[in-house]
């Protein structure tokens, strides 16, 4: 129904969830969001073991001749970036990594920077980080029981 609308559809994991969840849907979705924390607030320590997720949903997409569009979210700063880089997200969002900086705009300087040295797009934009918070509270919200959130 989602792609019938025009819209492209992903889907979210989170910590306890297995990448493999996720394969019966490859051909139908764009992108996973991979959680680094447990979703529900916000300064948690990112959480490195997720990572493998990314190479084993990267394997099965190219073993069912998809393309799929991993991003991780939770924990992102200028010392985890790289390592999801390393691991094969192709999107990053920073949220506590910003707005708790000391210096927000420096942040995002440095987050850039280091996201195109890697190759990785940043969602480094306050109003865009909001708007995909609310986004995904309001598929929480009304569709948790769907496919959005497993």
């Amino acid at each position: 129904k989602i792609n019938g609308a025009g819209v492209r559809a992903g889907l979210v994991i989170k910590p306890n969830t297995p990448a493999s969840a996720v394969f019966p849907y490859l051909k139908d979705i764009y992108m996973v969001l991979i959680m680094t924390v447990e979703p529900g607030f916000g300064g948690q320590s990112f959480m490195e073991n997720m990572l493998p997720k990314a190479a084993e949903i990267k394997a099965e997409a190219q073993r069912q001749g998809v393309s799929i569009v991993l991003e991780a979210d939770g924990g992102i700063n200028a010392g985890t970036i790289q390592q999801c880089a390393r691991a094969g997200i192709d999107i990053c969002v920073s949220g506590t990594g910003v707005f708790k900086a000391d210096n927000p705009k420096k942040a995002i300087e440095e987050l850039k920077a280091l996201s195109d040295k890697h190759c990785v797009m940043l969602i480094r934009i306050c109003i865009m980080q909001c708007l995909f918070f609310l986004l995904r509270c309001f598929l929480q919200a009304f569709f948790h029981a769907q496919v959005y959130m497993i």
